[in-house]
């Protein structure tokens, strides 16, 4: 995908678009920050106590740092949604897995051994309910289709039913869960 992409839908005030751009390593900061609105929206019963209070709490988690830490490395992709004044919005990326970046948490149990890609997503109160999650997912698992992934994997609160709802929309389905999250995938 290049140059910039611009989605033609109207978000609250009439005149406001959103555009989307490839994430760099300077959206780092934005990564974190969205992944954090995201994990802490989300109704997650299994996050630990104390997670949501900071992003800088957020980050002393080895399985949330693997998201976003380093971001620019190969095989990282993401967009970034802004509107037309240049608010960050939303982003939808992903990364590939290897055997270095496995860790031994919960969540790798709703996994399949490495390699493989793991989606994250998130969208700012406002700007949600309109399409922007749907076409940030289709998008992105485009992008991963066309770079020769067969599957893309994510993981989303067993609680958080909108989310999953949106999810098989566009195509992913269940594969694994535990008593808190399920591990969903789409072939590409």
């Amino acid at each position: 995908m290049s140059g910039e992409l611009i989605y033609p839908k109207f978000y609250g005030d009439p005149t406001t678009l959103v555009s989307l751009r490839e994430a760099t390593p300077e959206d780092t900061e934005f990564l974190y920050d969205i992944l954090h609105i995201a994990a802490c929206e989300a109704n997650n019963e299994a996050l630990p106590e104390g997670f949501g209070t900071s992003l800088q709490e957020a980050q002393s988690y080895a399985w949330f740092n693997r998201y976003v830490m380093g971001w620019g490395r190969d095989n990282d992709f993401g967009l970034i949604a802004s509107t037309d004044d240049g608010i960050q919005v939303a982003a939808a990326s992903y990364r590939e897995y290897d055997e270095t970046d496995y860790f031994s948490s919960a969540l790798d149990k709703l996994f399949p051994a490495p390699p493989f890609i793991e989606l994250a997503i998130g969208i700012k109160k406002g700007y949600r309910g309109n399409g922007l999650g749907p076409f940030l997912l289709t998008q992105v698992a485009q992008h991963a289709g066309e770079a020769g992934f067969p599957n893309i994997h994510l993981c989303v609160s067993r609680n958080n039913t909108h989310a999953q709802h949106v999810y098989q929309g566009v195509g992913f389905r269940t594969v694994s869960e535990t008593s808190s999250q399920k591990s969903m995938v789409k072939e590409l």
